[in-house]
């Protein structure tokens, strides 16, 4: 039996097989971590806000000024115009049926109010989307039909307030609850970090590697065993998929890092100037 043991041990194929199994078991763990939250079927609702103020205290400095809006009665102190985006993040389509009453709500800070509110773009028609301002200018309520995985709206909002954290997206989705604020990465954006991960990961997991091999523990009295000879075939195809197993990892963990946070349609006009 030692004798088996020993010749097994010295197999330069059995070292490779041992090496791929050990090299998939590393990897496998953030592959099925991955696989799991891409098949996941959820309702997440998602918002976010890019705000440009265009008048801010001119009654202080220019008390003789007056600014008006049109269908707006009264004298604007302070001017912005917002984009809001809203979309579905999630696979599980959001229906009118999901939005649990009274409903979902584009709001501005107390003392501030909207001035207008439009639709200027959506990914498809059959989502109708509505936004109606209450009397009060404190609130617009959002209204729609369904918004499937990666559609969306974005609203252009003139109001009295003075940056994007006064504008907020409220209401509860049933099974996902309120909207949740983004801070929005732009799908070209992830391109930059995956090629960071892809060039310095794999650099920095072999660097590590290579450091652990010159550890204490390779000190330790394992069995003696005949190193594969890097020159030859198996070598080569060892270093291959090596690296091919590393690449996949990296991609992996960019993917998870980076992944769109916004609809690609909507993406564009919303990261234009405001």
């Amino acid at each position: 039996m030692d004798d088996i043991v020993e010749s097994l041990a010295k197999n330069p194929w059995i070292i490779v097989i041992g090496v791929l199994l050990s090299i998939l078991g590393l990897f496998g763990l953030p592959l099925s971590v991955f696989l799991h939250f891409r098949g996941k079927k959820e309702r997440v609702p998602r918002y976010a806000v890019r705000n440009n103020n265009i008048i801010k205290g001119h009654k202080d400095k220019y008390p003789a000024v007056k600014v008006h809006f049109e269908n707006y009665g009264e004298d604007i102190a302070n001017l912005s115009v917002s984009k809001v985006i809203f979309w579905n993040y999630g696979k599980e389509t959001i229906k009118k049926q999901d939005i649990v009453k009274p409903g979902i709500f584009m709001r501005i800070k107390n003392g501030f109010k909207i001035v207008d509110v439009a639709i200027v773009q959506f990914t498809t028609e059959e989502n109708k989307f509505i936004i109606t301002k209450s009397q009060d200018r404190a609130s617009a309520t959002i209204t729609f039909e369904y918004i499937d995985q990666g559609e969306g709206v974005i609203f252009q909002v003139f109001h009295t307030g003075t940056s994007d954290q006064d504008l907020s997206i409220t209401g509860k989705v049933m099974g996902a609850g309120e909207p949740v604020r983004m801070k929005v990465i732009p799908a070209d954006h992830p391109n930059k970090g995956q090629a960071l991960v892809l060039i310095f990961g794999p650099i920095v997991i072999t660097l590590a590697l290579f450091a652990m091999s010159q550890g204490d523990f390779a000190k330790d009295p394992l069995p003696k065993v005949e190193p594969i000879p890097i020159a030859g075939p198996v070598g080569y195809a060892c270093l291959i998929v090596f690296f091919v197993l590393l690449y996949a990892g990296c991609w992996t963990a960019a993917c998870l890092m980076f992944r769109r946070r916004m609809p690609k349609d909507l993406d564009k006009l919303f990261l234009e100037d405001v």
